[in-house]
């Protein structure tokens, strides 16, 4: 399966890159797909990630263009479109 996350913010300038791309065998669910992203882009860690592998609650996740529930399980399609947006901050 291939998944296509999208990053906004904070996240899409520290990984340098609007989207990130894995593939797997298996279908993930968010955990997963957050703790692969970390692997892959070792700089996203300290915004994703509370702690080694729980995700941070200011992260905001939408799949299908629904806000994710972090302590929700569910297997990601490959189809579903994902976004992870950092916290948002001005003056």
């Amino acid at each position: 399966m291939n998944y296509k996350i999208k990053l906004w913010g904070q996240l899409k300038q520290k990984a340098g890159k609007e989207f990130i791309h894995m593939e797997s065998i298996e279908e993930l669910n968010i955990q997963d797909i957050v703790l692969r992203i970390c692997e892959m882009e070792p700089s996203l860690s300290e915004v994703l990630l509370k702690s080694s592998s729980s995700i941070h609650p200011s992260i905001l996740i939408f799949v299908n263009d629904n806000q994710y529930e972090h302590d929700k399980q569910s297997p990601i399609k490959k189809s579903d479109p994902i976004t992870f947006m950092s916290p948002i901050a001005g003056g």
